[in-house]
């Protein structure tokens, strides 16, 4: 176990920090396919990581590349060096939204819509407010061949690769005009609006993954209070997860029967 310091109770909170790497392609193959368990101060870049390792430790060298053809990633900037790294070391082209405005890559793009008058279109969206589908209006480009940078303690630069970027306009509850800016590898000028809808897709395992192994299968209940006890609750109901998930695929019809049983 670990701990972190909770800022709404001002004391600290102990436990642990599970990291799922899950599949959420339009396929309806919603699996989870790696996992990791560490103290709840863990580095989650270090847990994806140790996820990496241990696919291809058991289904070989050069199976990650085969098997995730882009990465979205979710909570926050997870760095520039990192993100070089997975693509690099892994091959893994990655999508992920830049929430740091004061970022080097941010007064890029900017420095790039100043200079230059990029072509935005715009697309009609779906979104859910209040338990309602309504329509909404949104601004939307790609840039390619962007500089992503590292920075030492000491100050000194250095580039690592040239990356994309999708830029976003649209209006929020109160009418405000807002920006976003997500960060990529993959060609973000040929379709801008795929790449914003990897990231829209994430909302995926929350809401399918997280939450139904949360209510149907008390992934939050603690079974023990050793770690062989917790891997092994956790990893039961992963396996369970999925086997669900193959056999709604294969028994559309009748799952809701099988369920039960």
């Amino acid at each position: 176990m670990g701990r972190v310091w909770d800022k709404k109770k001002k004391r600290y909170k102990y436990g642990y920090k599970l990291e799922l790497l899950m599949n959420v392609t339009q396929t309806g193959r919603l699996r989870f396919i790696g996992c990791a368990l560490g103290p709840i101060n863990s580095d989650e870049r270090a847990l994806l990581t140790h996820i990496f390792q241990d696919i291809e430790k058991y289904l070989g060298k050069g199976k990650l590349k085969e098997i995730i053809d882009s990465l979205t990633l979710d909570r926050g900037y997870w760095g520039g060096h990192f993100l070089w790294k997975l693509n690099k070391r892994w091959g893994v082209n990655f999508a992920t939204l830049v929430r740091d405005d004061d970022l080097d890559f941010v007064k890029h793009v900017e420095y790039y819509l100043r200079g230059v008058e990029p072509t935005f279109k715009e697309r009609w969206i779906k979104v859910t407010k209040r338990g309602k589908k309504i329509r909404k209006r949104i601004r939307i480009c790609g840039i390619n061949g962007l500089y992503l940078r590292r920075y030492s303690k000491q100050g000194k630069e250095k580039d690592l690769g040239k990356v994309n970027a999708v830029v976003v306009y649209d209006k929020d509850r109160k009418g405000r005009e807002r920006r976003r800016i997500y960060v990529t590898t993959l060609d973000a000028r040929k379709d801008p609006f795929k790449i914003y809808k990897f990231y829209k897709d994430r909302w995926r395992i929350e809401n399918q993954g997280i939450r139904y192994l949360s209510q149907r299968w008390n992934l939050r209940d603690l079974a023990g209070r050793t770690l062989n006890s917790i891997q092994a609750r956790i990893w039961c109901i992963l396996i369970l997860y999925n086997a669900v998930k193959i056999l709604e695929m294969k028994y559309e019809g009748k799952m809701e029967k099988l369920k039960d049983e």
